[in-house]
Protein backbone atom coordinates (compact mmCIF):
# COMPACT_ATOMS: atom_id res chain seq x y z
CA UNK A 1 0.00 0.00 0.00
CA UNK A 2 1.58 3.74 -0.87
CA UNK A 3 2.64 5.55 2.26
CA UNK A 4 2.09 9.24 0.69
CA UNK A 5 -1.31 8.76 -0.06
CA UNK A 6 -5.11 7.55 0.32
CA UNK A 7 -5.79 4.43 -1.96
CA UNK A 8 -9.40 3.46 -2.92
CA UNK A 9 -10.48 -0.04 -4.46
CA UNK A 10 -12.89 0.18 -6.90
CA UNK A 11 -13.05 -3.67 -8.15
CA UNK A 12 -16.36 -4.49 -9.82
CA UNK A 13 -17.11 -0.50 -10.07
CA UNK A 14 -17.29 0.36 -13.54
CA UNK A 15 -19.12 4.14 -13.14
CA UNK A 16 -17.15 7.14 -14.52
CA UNK A 17 -18.53 9.04 -12.22
CA UNK A 18 -16.83 7.49 -8.98
CA UNK A 19 -13.48 7.03 -10.59
CA UNK A 20 -13.59 10.79 -11.55
CA UNK A 21 -14.45 11.50 -7.68
CA UNK A 22 -12.17 9.71 -5.89
CA UNK A 23 -9.43 11.10 -8.66
CA UNK A 24 -10.80 14.53 -7.37
CA UNK A 25 -9.99 14.26 -3.97
CA UNK A 26 -6.65 12.92 -5.31
CA UNK A 27 -6.95 9.45 -3.94
CA UNK A 28 -5.31 6.86 -5.83
CA UNK A 29 -7.27 4.27 -7.92
CA UNK A 30 -6.69 0.39 -7.72
CA UNK A 31 -8.84 -2.35 -8.65
CA UNK A 32 -6.70 -5.41 -8.00
CA UNK A 33 -8.38 -8.13 -5.41
CA UNK A 34 -5.81 -8.44 -3.46
CA UNK A 35 -4.13 -4.74 -3.35
CA UNK A 36 -4.82 -3.33 0.28
CA UNK A 37 -6.37 -0.04 -0.05
CA UNK A 38 -8.45 2.59 2.93
CA UNK A 39 -11.43 2.89 0.85
CA UNK A 40 -13.78 0.44 -0.62
CA UNK A 41 -16.38 0.92 -2.99
CA UNK A 42 -17.76 -1.56 -5.12
CA UNK A 43 -21.43 -2.81 -6.31
CA UNK A 44 -20.32 -6.24 -5.43
CA UNK A 45 -21.88 -7.45 -1.93
CA UNK A 46 -19.16 -10.40 -1.50
CA UNK A 47 -16.98 -7.69 -0.37
CA UNK A 48 -18.14 -8.36 3.00
CA UNK A 49 -15.97 -11.89 2.43
CA UNK A 50 -13.23 -9.82 2.72
CA UNK A 51 -13.58 -8.89 6.39
CA UNK A 52 -14.45 -12.73 7.39
CA UNK A 53 -11.61 -13.70 5.52
CA UNK A 54 -9.49 -11.19 7.73
CA UNK A 55 -10.97 -12.92 10.56
CA UNK A 56 -9.90 -16.60 9.82
CA UNK A 57 -6.43 -15.50 8.29
CA UNK A 58 -5.03 -12.36 10.53
CA UNK A 59 -1.69 -12.38 7.70
CA UNK A 60 -4.70 -11.31 5.11
CA UNK A 61 -5.44 -8.20 7.60
CA UNK A 62 -5.38 -4.75 6.19
CA UNK A 63 -5.40 -0.76 7.25
CA UNK A 64 -9.06 -0.68 5.81
CA UNK A 65 -10.82 2.59 7.36
CA UNK A 66 -13.80 2.23 5.32
CA UNK A 67 -15.92 -0.32 3.38
CA UNK A 68 -19.17 0.71 1.81
CA UNK A 69 -21.37 -2.41 2.38
CA UNK A 70 -23.25 -2.78 6.15
CA UNK A 71 -22.82 -6.04 7.94
CA UNK A 72 -26.59 -7.74 7.67
CA UNK A 73 -28.05 -5.32 5.38
CA UNK A 74 -30.47 -7.61 3.49
CA UNK A 75 -32.79 -6.24 6.88
CA UNK A 76 -33.10 -3.24 4.72
CA UNK A 77 -32.14 -3.71 1.14
CA UNK A 78 -33.91 -7.19 0.80
CA UNK A 79 -37.91 -6.90 -0.10
CA UNK A 80 -39.10 -9.84 1.58
CA UNK A 81 -37.07 -9.56 4.94
CA UNK A 82 -37.69 -5.40 4.90
CA UNK A 83 -41.49 -6.23 4.46
CA UNK A 84 -41.63 -8.76 7.17
CA UNK A 85 -39.47 -6.01 9.53
CA UNK A 86 -42.29 -3.66 8.90
CA UNK A 87 -45.12 -5.57 9.44
CA UNK A 88 -43.79 -6.55 12.67
CA UNK A 89 -43.28 -2.86 13.83
CA UNK A 90 -46.14 -1.89 12.56
CA UNK A 91 -48.34 -4.10 14.64
CA UNK A 92 -46.37 -2.52 17.64
CA UNK A 93 -46.60 0.98 16.51
CA UNK A 94 -49.23 1.26 13.76
CA UNK A 95 -49.49 5.19 13.44
CA UNK A 96 -45.71 5.66 13.36
CA UNK A 97 -45.11 2.95 11.06
CA UNK A 98 -47.98 3.22 8.29
CA UNK A 99 -45.97 4.31 4.95
CA UNK A 100 -45.56 0.49 3.69
CA UNK A 101 -48.24 -1.65 1.62
CA UNK A 102 -49.15 -4.68 3.70
CA UNK A 103 -46.54 -7.55 2.50
CA UNK A 104 -46.70 -11.22 2.13
CA UNK A 105 -43.89 -13.45 1.73
CA UNK A 106 -44.75 -16.51 -0.07
CA UNK A 107 -45.01 -19.56 0.54
CA UNK A 108 -44.73 -18.82 4.32
CA UNK A 109 -48.13 -15.65 4.46
CA UNK A 110 -50.05 -17.91 1.35
CA UNK A 111 -53.06 -18.95 4.43
CA UNK A 112 -52.45 -15.11 5.74
CA UNK A 113 -52.75 -13.83 2.32
CA UNK A 114 -55.69 -15.58 1.69
CA UNK A 115 -57.59 -14.19 4.84
CA UNK A 116 -56.53 -10.67 4.03
CA UNK A 117 -57.92 -10.86 0.43
CA UNK A 118 -61.18 -12.64 1.32
CA UNK A 119 -61.66 -10.68 4.48
CA UNK A 120 -61.78 -6.95 2.59
CA UNK A 121 -64.59 -4.91 1.84
CA UNK A 122 -65.07 -3.92 -1.97
CA UNK A 123 -62.20 -1.03 -3.53
CA UNK A 124 -63.57 2.35 -3.75
CA UNK A 125 -63.64 2.80 -7.42
CA UNK A 126 -65.98 -1.29 -7.11
CA UNK A 127 -62.90 -3.06 -9.01
CA UNK A 128 -61.54 -6.26 -7.69
CA UNK A 129 -58.09 -5.46 -5.16
CA UNK A 130 -54.68 -5.29 -6.81
CA UNK A 131 -52.09 -6.60 -6.33
CA UNK A 132 -48.11 -6.32 -7.07
CA UNK A 133 -46.23 -9.59 -6.83
CA UNK A 134 -42.44 -9.32 -6.98
CA UNK A 135 -39.65 -12.49 -7.25
CA UNK A 136 -37.46 -12.19 -4.01
CA UNK A 137 -34.40 -11.13 -5.54
CA UNK A 138 -34.58 -9.92 -8.48
CA UNK A 139 -33.91 -6.01 -9.81
CA UNK A 140 -34.82 -3.91 -12.16
CA UNK A 141 -38.78 -4.36 -12.71
CA UNK A 142 -37.40 -8.54 -13.93
CA UNK A 143 -40.24 -10.41 -13.22
CA UNK A 144 -42.75 -8.01 -11.74
CA UNK A 145 -46.52 -8.50 -12.31
CA UNK A 146 -50.13 -7.39 -11.24
CA UNK A 147 -52.93 -9.94 -10.15
CA UNK A 148 -56.34 -9.14 -8.83
CA UNK A 149 -56.29 -13.52 -7.33
CA UNK A 150 -53.19 -13.00 -5.49
CA UNK A 151 -53.44 -16.24 -4.30
CA UNK A 152 -53.81 -18.02 -7.36
CA UNK A 153 -51.28 -16.49 -9.09
CA UNK A 154 -48.40 -16.65 -5.98
CA UNK A 155 -48.77 -20.24 -6.10
CA UNK A 156 -47.10 -20.64 -9.18
CA UNK A 157 -44.04 -19.20 -7.77
CA UNK A 158 -41.95 -21.01 -5.12
CA UNK A 159 -40.27 -17.78 -3.51
CA UNK A 160 -41.91 -14.50 -3.95
CA UNK A 161 -43.13 -10.77 -2.09
CA UNK A 162 -46.67 -9.86 -2.34
CA UNK A 163 -47.74 -6.50 -1.66
CA UNK A 164 -51.06 -4.30 -1.67
CA UNK A 165 -50.94 -2.00 -4.97
CA UNK A 166 -50.95 1.55 -4.66
CA UNK A 167 -54.38 2.28 -7.27
CA UNK A 168 -54.14 6.10 -6.88
CA UNK A 169 -51.05 7.08 -7.12
CA UNK A 170 -50.19 11.05 -7.28
CA UNK A 171 -49.60 11.70 -11.15
CA UNK A 172 -47.33 14.27 -13.18
CA UNK A 173 -48.68 14.88 -16.42
CA UNK A 174 -50.79 12.46 -16.56
CA UNK A 175 -48.28 9.74 -15.78
CA UNK A 176 -47.92 7.67 -12.66
CA UNK A 177 -44.20 8.63 -11.03
CA UNK A 178 -42.06 7.24 -8.14
CA UNK A 179 -38.76 9.03 -6.80
CA UNK A 180 -35.64 7.74 -6.34
CA UNK A 181 -33.83 9.06 -3.18
CA UNK A 182 -30.68 8.55 -2.18
CA UNK A 183 -29.74 8.06 1.87
CA UNK A 184 -25.77 7.57 3.51
CA UNK A 185 -25.77 5.54 6.06
CA UNK A 186 -22.32 6.80 7.50
CA UNK A 187 -22.54 4.88 10.63
CA UNK A 188 -24.00 2.09 12.53
CA UNK A 189 -22.66 2.67 15.51
CA UNK A 190 -23.72 5.08 16.26
CA UNK A 191 -26.29 5.50 13.85
CA UNK A 192 -25.76 8.71 11.76
CA UNK A 193 -27.60 9.09 8.44
CA UNK A 194 -27.71 11.49 5.34
CA UNK A 195 -30.42 12.22 2.91
CA UNK A 196 -29.34 14.04 -0.29
CA UNK A 197 -31.30 16.84 -1.11
CA UNK A 198 -32.37 16.24 -4.53
CA UNK A 199 -32.75 13.64 -6.73
CA UNK A 200 -34.87 11.99 -9.94
CA UNK A 201 -38.60 11.54 -10.49
CA UNK A 202 -39.12 8.26 -12.52
CA UNK A 203 -41.97 8.51 -14.84
CA UNK A 204 -44.57 5.79 -16.86
CA UNK A 205 -44.45 5.95 -20.54
CA UNK A 206 -48.39 5.20 -20.82
CA UNK A 207 -50.75 7.46 -19.04
CA UNK A 208 -52.34 6.04 -15.98
CA UNK A 209 -55.46 4.47 -16.30
CA UNK A 210 -56.96 2.56 -12.52
CA UNK A 211 -55.95 -1.26 -12.83
CA UNK A 212 -58.65 -3.32 -14.41
CA UNK A 213 -58.74 -6.93 -15.46
CA UNK A 214 -57.81 -6.10 -18.69
CA UNK A 215 -54.75 -3.42 -18.65
CA UNK A 216 -52.97 -5.00 -15.60
CA UNK A 217 -50.28 -6.35 -17.69
CA UNK A 218 -49.42 -3.02 -19.19
CA UNK A 219 -46.66 -3.14 -17.12
CA UNK A 220 -45.35 0.55 -18.72
CA UNK A 221 -48.74 2.24 -17.07
CA UNK A 222 -48.08 0.65 -13.68
CA UNK A 223 -44.66 -0.28 -13.21
CA UNK A 224 -42.07 3.13 -12.65
CA UNK A 225 -38.60 1.51 -12.93
CA UNK A 226 -36.82 2.99 -15.46
CA UNK A 227 -34.87 -0.53 -16.53
CA UNK A 228 -38.74 -1.36 -18.28
CA UNK A 229 -39.28 2.16 -19.19
CA UNK A 230 -36.22 2.94 -21.04
CA UNK A 231 -37.45 0.55 -23.73
CA UNK A 232 -40.31 1.78 -24.90
CA UNK A 233 -41.05 3.87 -27.78
CA UNK A 234 -42.90 6.50 -26.05
CA UNK A 235 -39.67 7.80 -23.29
CA UNK A 236 -39.40 10.98 -23.42
CA UNK A 237 -35.23 11.78 -23.58
CA UNK A 238 -35.50 15.61 -23.38
CA UNK A 239 -32.83 16.59 -20.84
CA UNK A 240 -34.27 19.03 -18.48
CA UNK A 241 -35.25 18.85 -14.83
CA UNK A 242 -39.11 19.72 -15.92
CA UNK A 243 -39.60 17.87 -18.67
CA UNK A 244 -39.07 14.45 -19.74
CA UNK A 245 -39.29 10.85 -18.43
CA UNK A 246 -36.57 11.28 -15.96
CA UNK A 247 -37.18 14.69 -13.81
CA UNK A 248 -35.61 16.19 -10.69
CA UNK A 249 -37.14 15.71 -7.39
CA UNK A 250 -36.49 19.72 -6.78
CA UNK A 251 -38.88 20.19 -9.88
CA UNK A 252 -41.72 17.93 -8.41
CA UNK A 253 -41.57 19.53 -4.99
CA UNK A 254 -41.53 23.06 -7.12
CA UNK A 255 -44.36 21.63 -8.92
CA UNK A 256 -46.35 21.11 -6.06
CA UNK A 257 -45.56 24.64 -4.52
CA UNK A 258 -47.00 25.94 -7.88
CA UNK A 259 -50.24 23.92 -7.13
CA UNK A 260 -50.46 25.46 -3.72
CA UNK A 261 -48.60 22.63 -1.79
CA UNK A 262 -46.65 23.26 1.38
CA UNK A 263 -43.60 21.31 -0.58
CA UNK A 264 -41.53 21.63 2.63
CA UNK A 265 -43.89 19.38 4.78
CA UNK A 266 -43.94 16.56 1.82
CA UNK A 267 -40.22 16.87 1.78
CA UNK A 268 -40.25 16.37 5.70
CA UNK A 269 -42.91 13.19 5.63
CA UNK A 270 -40.51 11.82 2.85
CA UNK A 271 -36.82 12.07 5.03
CA UNK A 272 -39.60 11.02 7.84
CA UNK A 273 -40.02 7.45 6.49
CA UNK A 274 -36.61 7.38 5.18
CA UNK A 275 -35.21 7.85 8.60
CA UNK A 276 -37.48 5.53 10.37
CA UNK A 277 -36.94 2.42 8.54
CA UNK A 278 -33.29 3.07 8.77
CA UNK A 279 -34.14 3.48 12.41
CA UNK A 280 -36.74 -0.02 12.65
CA UNK A 281 -33.42 -2.30 11.09
CA UNK A 282 -30.70 -0.51 13.46
CA UNK A 283 -30.59 -3.21 16.16
CA UNK A 284 -30.05 -5.62 14.10
CA UNK A 285 -27.52 -3.55 11.76
CA UNK A 286 -25.39 -2.82 15.05
CA UNK A 287 -25.59 -6.09 16.65
CA UNK A 288 -23.99 -7.50 13.02
CA UNK A 289 -21.09 -4.72 13.05
CA UNK A 290 -19.98 -5.22 16.24
CA UNK A 291 -20.00 -9.27 16.67
CA UNK A 292 -17.69 -8.77 13.21
CA UNK A 293 -15.55 -6.09 15.02
CA UNK A 294 -14.64 -7.77 18.04
CA UNK A 295 -12.57 -10.29 15.67
CA UNK A 296 -10.64 -7.87 14.20
CA UNK A 297 -8.42 -7.10 16.51
CA UNK A 298 -6.45 -3.69 15.69
CA UNK A 299 -9.31 -2.71 13.82
CA UNK A 300 -11.53 -2.24 16.72
CA UNK A 301 -13.03 0.85 18.06
CA UNK A 302 -11.88 2.84 15.69
CA UNK A 303 -12.69 6.52 15.60
CA UNK A 304 -15.70 5.70 13.00
CA UNK A 305 -17.42 3.29 11.60
CA UNK A 306 -15.45 1.12 9.99
CA UNK A 307 -18.78 0.40 7.23
CA UNK A 308 -20.97 2.95 5.07
CA UNK A 309 -23.37 2.22 2.82
CA UNK A 310 -25.35 4.63 0.31
CA UNK A 311 -29.03 2.78 -0.37
CA UNK A 312 -31.54 4.01 -3.20
CA UNK A 313 -34.67 4.36 -1.96
CA UNK A 314 -38.06 4.40 -4.19
CA UNK A 315 -40.59 6.29 -2.91
CA UNK A 316 -44.43 6.96 -4.26
CA UNK A 317 -46.86 9.60 -3.20
CA UNK A 318 -50.95 8.71 -3.07
CA UNK A 319 -53.16 11.32 -4.47
CA UNK A 320 -53.08 12.68 -0.54
CA UNK A 321 -49.47 13.69 -0.84
CA UNK A 322 -48.57 10.64 1.75
CA UNK A 323 -45.56 8.94 0.81
CA UNK A 324 -44.95 5.18 0.40
CA UNK A 325 -41.45 2.95 0.54
CA UNK A 326 -41.70 0.75 -2.13
CA UNK A 327 -38.32 -0.66 -1.66
CA UNK A 328 -34.76 -0.16 -0.74
CA UNK A 329 -31.82 -0.56 -3.90
CA UNK A 330 -28.24 -1.29 -1.52
CA UNK A 331 -26.50 -0.87 -5.35
CA UNK A 332 -28.22 1.78 -6.84
CA UNK A 333 -26.61 2.74 -10.20
CA UNK A 334 -24.36 6.12 -10.45
CA UNK A 335 -23.77 5.58 -14.39
CA UNK A 336 -24.65 9.36 -15.53
CA UNK A 337 -26.80 8.82 -18.76
CA UNK A 338 -28.03 12.53 -18.93
CA UNK A 339 -26.68 15.51 -17.28
CA UNK A 340 -29.77 15.04 -14.74
CA UNK A 341 -28.42 12.44 -13.91
CA UNK A 342 -24.88 13.22 -13.75
CA UNK A 343 -25.09 16.12 -12.01
CA UNK A 344 -27.55 14.03 -9.15
CA UNK A 345 -25.52 11.03 -8.84
CA UNK A 346 -21.84 13.32 -8.73
CA UNK A 347 -23.34 15.79 -5.77
CA UNK A 348 -24.59 11.91 -4.17
CA UNK A 349 -21.01 10.39 -4.35
CA UNK A 350 -19.33 13.79 -3.50
CA UNK A 351 -21.17 14.34 -0.41
CA UNK A 352 -20.87 10.74 0.82
CA UNK A 353 -17.18 10.87 -0.22
CA UNK A 354 -16.66 14.03 1.96
CA UNK A 355 -18.25 12.56 4.94
CA UNK A 356 -15.77 9.42 5.22
CA UNK A 357 -13.63 10.75 7.35
CA UNK A 358 -10.43 9.23 6.08
CA UNK A 359 -6.85 10.56 6.64
CA UNK A 360 -3.29 9.95 6.70
CA UNK A 361 -2.72 9.99 10.30
CA UNK A 362 -5.25 7.36 10.65
CA UNK A 363 -3.70 5.14 7.87
CA UNK A 364 -0.37 5.80 9.40
CA UNK A 365 -1.46 4.23 12.95
CA UNK A 366 -3.48 1.78 11.53
CA UNK A 367 -0.23 0.35 9.04
CA UNK A 368 1.13 0.04 12.80
CA UNK A 369 -1.17 -1.38 14.56
CA UNK A 370 -1.72 -4.16 11.86
CA UNK A 371 2.10 -4.46 11.31
CA UNK A 372 2.17 -5.39 14.94
CA UNK A 373 -0.88 -7.36 15.03
CA UNK A 374 0.83 -9.24 11.89
CA UNK A 375 4.04 -10.06 13.98
CA UNK A 376 2.20 -11.43 17.06
CA UNK A 377 0.35 -13.89 14.98
CA UNK A 378 3.60 -15.29 13.26
CA UNK A 379 5.17 -15.66 16.61
CA UNK A 380 2.41 -17.18 17.98
CA UNK A 381 2.08 -19.78 15.08
CA UNK A 382 5.93 -20.18 14.99
CA UNK A 383 5.90 -20.75 18.39
CA UNK A 384 2.55 -23.63 18.06
CA UNK A 385 4.49 -25.22 15.92
CA UNK A 386 7.61 -25.65 17.25
CA UNK A 387 5.83 -27.03 20.51
CA UNK A 388 3.90 -29.32 18.67
CA UNK A 389 7.06 -30.81 16.90
CA UNK A 390 8.30 -31.24 20.25
CA UNK A 391 5.75 -33.24 21.58
CA UNK A 392 5.81 -35.67 18.65
CA UNK A 393 9.45 -36.15 19.76
CA UNK A 394 8.81 -36.62 23.07
CA UNK A 395 5.66 -39.06 22.32
CA UNK A 396 7.88 -41.18 20.39
CA UNK A 397 10.42 -41.61 23.06
CA UNK A 398 8.48 -42.59 25.66
CA UNK A 399 7.04 -45.18 23.64
CA UNK A 400 10.28 -46.27 22.26
CA UNK A 401 12.07 -45.95 25.84
CA UNK A 402 10.51 -49.28 27.65
CA UNK A 403 10.54 -51.89 24.21
CA UNK A 404 14.58 -51.31 24.29
CA UNK A 405 14.96 -52.46 27.94
CA UNK A 406 12.63 -55.00 27.42
CA UNK A 407 14.48 -58.76 27.27
CA UNK A 408 13.89 -60.76 24.75
CA UNK A 409 13.28 -64.36 26.02
CA UNK A 410 15.87 -67.23 24.88
CA UNK A 411 14.31 -69.84 22.77
CA UNK A 412 14.86 -72.50 25.39
CA UNK A 413 12.59 -70.40 27.58
CA UNK A 414 10.13 -69.96 25.13
CA UNK A 415 10.44 -74.26 24.51
CA UNK A 416 7.04 -75.21 25.71
CA UNK A 417 7.44 -78.53 27.88
CA UNK A 418 5.26 -81.13 28.67
CA UNK A 419 4.25 -81.13 32.08
CA UNK A 420 1.97 -83.43 33.82
CA UNK A 421 -0.67 -82.61 35.85
CA UNK A 422 0.38 -82.78 38.83
CA UNK A 423 4.01 -81.13 38.50
CA UNK A 424 2.28 -77.82 36.84
CA UNK A 425 4.04 -74.55 39.12
CA UNK A 426 2.86 -70.99 38.95
CA UNK A 427 4.31 -69.06 36.32
CA UNK A 428 8.34 -67.91 37.09
CA UNK A 429 8.63 -64.56 38.15
CA UNK A 430 11.01 -62.86 35.00
CA UNK A 431 8.34 -63.59 32.65
CA UNK A 432 6.10 -61.58 35.06
CA UNK A 433 8.11 -59.17 35.24
CA UNK A 434 8.41 -59.15 31.22
CA UNK A 435 4.56 -59.04 30.98
CA UNK A 436 3.96 -56.38 33.76
CA UNK A 437 6.22 -53.81 31.33
CA UNK A 438 3.19 -54.07 28.71
CA UNK A 439 0.72 -51.93 30.62
CA UNK A 440 3.64 -49.40 30.92
CA UNK A 441 4.19 -48.64 26.97
CA UNK A 442 0.09 -48.42 26.72
CA UNK A 443 0.08 -45.49 29.28
CA UNK A 444 3.11 -43.92 27.41
CA UNK A 445 1.00 -43.72 24.31
CA UNK A 446 -2.39 -42.70 25.84
CA UNK A 447 -2.03 -38.59 26.98
CA UNK A 448 -5.11 -39.21 29.25
CA UNK A 449 -2.85 -41.35 31.23
CA UNK A 450 0.15 -39.25 30.95
CA UNK A 451 0.15 -35.57 32.85
CA UNK A 452 2.77 -34.29 31.01
CA UNK A 453 2.23 -35.22 27.48
CA UNK A 454 -1.32 -34.11 27.77
CA UNK A 455 -0.02 -30.69 28.94
CA UNK A 456 2.22 -30.35 25.85
CA UNK A 457 -0.58 -31.22 23.70
CA UNK A 458 -3.32 -28.74 24.93
CA UNK A 459 -3.25 -25.98 22.22
CA UNK A 460 -3.85 -22.93 24.62
CA UNK A 461 -0.55 -24.24 26.72
CA UNK A 462 2.23 -21.55 25.85
CA UNK A 463 5.40 -22.48 26.37
CA UNK A 464 7.79 -21.70 29.74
Amino acid sequence: MPKNCLVVNLDHCGYGIVHRRATHYGWEITEKKGDSYDILFTHHQACLKIIDRMIANPRLLQPVQRINHLFDNKQLYNKGTMGKNLNQIARVLPEVFNFHPRTFNLPADLKQLKEWHSSRPPAPDGEAWTYIIKPRANMQGKGIRLSQDPAADAEKRESCVVQDYIADPLLLDGFKFDLRLYLLVLSVDPLIIHVYNDGLARLCTTKYVAPTEDNIKKSKMHLTNFAINKKSKGFDKSVGDDEGSKRSIAHVLEWLASQGVDDGVVWTRIVDLMTKTVIMAEPKLKAAYRAKLEQLGPLRNPPHCLCYEIYGFDVMLDSRLKPWIIEINHAPCFGGGTKLDTRIKVGVIGGAFRRLGVSMSRKRTLVDKVREHRQDYTLKQAQLKALAAQTIRDSKTSISTPVRNMKRPTAAKAKVQTRSSSSLEAPSAKPLAATEARPQTTAAVNPSMNPTLTRRCDPHHSPD
